[in-house]
């Protein structure tokens, strides 16, 4: 786990071009090892508290970032219709994609780790993509941000389903129930309205105390964003929770609801 064994542009090449180039939704680093059966598991961090303080996960942020800079710019072209410098910003992007798939294939460099400088790309090309996608958002002006969509994942529990179609006030009333499941469900559903469960925040806010909504509800605070800021209070010294998870969602919620 060295940081000359971690190197940097592998890192951002493989969270940023290789996976837009390929249209994938995203990817993770797995780490092998063997061990009583089991021949792999996800290494993010080490037995304490802290990262480890390396390299590759600083460029693996500017990977992310370049991914986001080319999303961005293709969403903002498809809002943008016939515009001209849209129709010159997706030509680029098109030309873009088929010179690293070209590339790629050419240098067989399908597996991130064969990058190097220069293959397939010069490390100062990196920056110079994102710089260009970013003067054709702002000359097109960025596309506004799509509503969020229920993501409804075969074979898991749907736990809204029982209040995705009924009332606000209907939900919220549901938020104070002596059961649990009707608590979770409507929290679950509010999640899915983002910014338009807004009237539901000081309740949301209560269930922060109930260890067994909680989580439910920091998502459905962090999916109303900004309009939930009232519950930024109460939300804060759930960071120092013991929880981990409980940490990373209340930090989440934060940064969605007041993010200054």
């Amino acid at each position: 786990h060295t940081i000359d064994k971690y190197e940097p542009i592998k890192n951002r090449f493989f969270a940023g071009l290789y996976t837009w180039a390929h249209e994938a939704g995203g990817n993770w680093i797995w780490a092998y090892y063997r061990n009583k059966g089991f021949n792999s598991m996800v290494w993010c961090h080490n037995a304490g508290n802290d990262m480890y303080p390396m390299v590759g996960y600083e460029t693996r942020r500017d990977g992310i970032d370049d991914y986001r800079y080319l999303q961005l710019l293709e969403d903002t072209i498809a809002a943008k219709g016939e515009n001209p410098a849209a129709v010159e910003a997706a030509a680029w992007l098109d030309e873009l994609r088929a010179k690293l798939m070209d590339r790629c294939q050419a240098a067989i460099i399908m597996k991130p780790h064969k990058v190097t400088d220069g293959q397939p790309l010069a490390l100062e090309q990196y920056d110079a993509i994102r710089a260009k996608a970013a003067d054709y958002i702002e000359h097109l002006g960025a596309a506004p941000r799509a509503p969020r969509q229920p993501l409804h994942v075969p074979g898991l529990k749907d736990e809204a389903a029982a209040y995705r179609d009924k009332s606000m006030d209907a939900c919220i009333a549901a938020l104070s129930s002596d059961d649990v499941q009707l608590r979770r469900a409507s929290a679950a559903a509010l999640r899915e309205r983002g910014e338009a469960a807004a009237p539901a925040t000081q309740a949301l806010t209560k269930l922060l105390n109930d260890p067994d909504v909680r989580i439910p509800a920091l998502l459905a605070l962090e999916h109303i964003g900004p309009a939930a800021a009232s519950a930024a209070p109460a939300v804060r010294p759930l960071v120092d929770h013991s929880d981990r998870f409980i940490q990373v969602g209340a930090q989440l919620t934060l940064a969605s609801i007041a993010p200054d």
